[in-house]
């Protein structure tokens, strides 16, 4: 998308007075896998292309002048009609100031040097030397209390040279001298170097620092925070990845902003390179997908187990969904692994902080439900009795009762089973580790629920197979496991074909450990399969 320049804001108003009028995610290399299936005719698998876009590394060319191309207004119209509190976007440099294109005044005054260049798209600010930043006034619009959701989306490009430690590409409301520290912004931490998000509304500057995993290096990145007032988070991504969520604060300080500089003495904080855009919203519309599944949470008790739990969850709908309306959708309930137990409400939808690649997947599809519980993480409470021995493997008997969390999963599911909204033919179920064994363990005791299955390196019940020889069920493991042996996943198969099934089929992926859900999840027929699958109905 072109850049938007100062030199056609007043058609764009204009034209806003008209209108109111009238994941190719690359999948693992492995060394060779085996899959062996019941199925009579042989399915020939398509690869998709699911991937991030890459970041592709152009060389900065400076221009003569300091104005790039010009947009359209329908493209500046694109931009403005959204909640855009303040938007910079560095097409050009006039009167000694970058525009605020939002209309709001939140104008930057430069210092130094800075020339403008061709950026990612568009122009962008040249932060070549020391003294090179930029200023914007503080102002009512930059500053929000903690139920308010807002976006702050800045590209940018470091050229990888380190005047001083912590150089700082752009933050609101920082003033360590007089003790401020009501801000979020972004810095790069040289000792890695790493990317850093730092998030405060209390007297610390330090209440929330989140590291990159990956060194920083010199290609265009986007960076992301996202306060979802909401539910009270706080989300921060780079390049559209989840890296951690903190808790809401309130950024309501008088110190202003500061754009490729810190605001502290001397050169600390100095950012050596490119920033092409700085857009901050009023609304959370930075939100990955995943992060807009909603928030609830499921009060229950267990007459068998006599005990009770609040059981936190989230459910996404699809795009059209309408409780008044009569359409009904397939929905996909999924059990999280060990490491994503816990109470925050937040760590269930992804693996172990990275994409997961299943729900991603059926967002994209936009036509199924998708309700994630999360357990906590003491023994009790995880989805299967096993006193967190994971590499248990497969099991001769079913405990009496499940534990109070997988009870209360079933009893949540149920719930939108009868609500009138889903299709009960097209129910569906996944899960990974130790959401793996609780969906082998929700199979075994709901058969008749369930019209498909994507148990992912766990292990169930070889005894009780024959209950599933009428279930579709793709199952999947790594043979290098070395937390669940993946011969639990071939037990229960080889068990569901002696006992007669003919629907079962099974994935294992020679040399692969536990993070086989990243091959599984990726498989490029797995969702039209999963959504093939119906069950009849009585």
């Amino acid at each position: 998308m072109k850049r938007i320049i100062s030199v056609i804001l007043v058609s764009v108003m204009v034209l806003l007075c008209i209108v109111s009028c009238a994941n190719n995610t690359d999948k693992e290399t492995v060394s060779s896998y085996t899959e062996t299936t019941t199925e009579t005719e042989t399915e020939t698998e398509t690869e998709t292309t699911e991937t991030e876009a890459s970041q592709t590394t152009t060389e900065t060319e400076t221009e003569e002048t300091t104005t790039v191309e010009e947009t359209t207004a329908e493209q500046v119209n694109d931009k403005v009609t959204k909640t855009l509190v303040a938007g910079w976007l560095f097409d050009s440099i006039e009167d000694g100031v970058v525009k605020d294109v939002s209309g709001n005044g939140n104008d930057a005054k430069v210092s130094g040097n800075p020339t403008i260049v061709k950026g990612k798209d568009g122009g962008a600010i040249d932060l070549a030397s020391v003294g090179d930043h930029l200023f914007v006034e503080s102002s009512d619009s930059l500053k929000f209390s903690e139920k308010d959701s807002f976006s702050v989306i800045v590209t940018a490009k470091w050229t990888g040279e380190k005047p001083e430690s912590w150089p700082c590409i752009f933050n609101n409301g920082l003033n360590k001298a007089d003790k401020k520290f009501s801000y979020f912004g972004m810095w790069i931490r040289l000792a890695s170097p790493k990317m850093t998000f730092g998030f405060s509304g209390g007297k610390s500057e330090n209440n929330i620092i989140s590291y990159l995993s990956n060194n920083v290096d010199k290609n265009w990145h986007t960076y992301k925070i996202v306060q979802d007032g909401d539910s009270g988070n706080v989300f921060f991504y780079v390049d559209g990845i989840y890296q951690a969520v903190a808790s809401a604060a309130e950024i309501n300080s008088d110190v202003g902003a500061f754009i490729g500089y810190e605001g502290s003495e001397g050169n600390r904080g100095q950012f050596l390179g490119q920033i092409d855009e700085i857009l901050i919203y009023k609304d959370k519309s930075g939100l990955e997908a995943v992060d807009t599944m909603e928030y609830g949470v499921f009060s229950y008790k267990s007459e068998a187990l006599k005990m009770s739990i609040d059981l936190p969850y989230r459910v996404y709908y699809p795009s059209d969904y309408d409780i008044n309306s009569k359409k009904q959708y397939p929905i996909l309930l999924f059990l999280h692994g060990y490491g994503e137990a816990g109470t925050d409400n937040v760590q269930q939808i992804r693996v172990l902080d990275a994409k997961n690649q299943l729900i991603e997947r059926v967002i994209k599809a936009d036509n199924c439900i998708i309700v994630a519980p999360q357990c906590r993480t003491d023994a009790k409470y995880n989805w299967i009795d096993v006193n967190q021995k994971w590499s248990i493997g497969s099991r001769d008997v079913l405990p009496k009762n499940p534990t109070i969390s997988l009870e209360a999963a079933t009893a949540l599911f149920k719930t939108f089973l009868s609500n009138g909204k889903v299709l009960r033919n097209k129910a569906y179920i996944s899960g990974l580790s130790m959401g793996g064994y609780g969906t082998w363990e929700m199979l075994v005791r709901n058969p008749d629920m369930f019209a498909a299955a994507i148990p992912v390196c766990g292990a169930g019940f070889p005894s009780l197979a024959s209950t599933l020889v009428n279930v579709p069920i793709w199952a999947f493991h790594g043979t290098a496991d070395p937390t669940v042996p993946y011969e639990g996943t071939e037990d229960m198969y080889n068990a569901i074909v002696a006992a007669g099934g003919t629907l079962a089929r099974m994935t294992l992926y020679n040399g692969v450990n536990h993070n086989s859900w990243i091959q599984a999840y990726s498989e490029g027929t797995l969702i039209q399969w999963l959504f093939s699958n119906s069950r009849e109905m009585e």
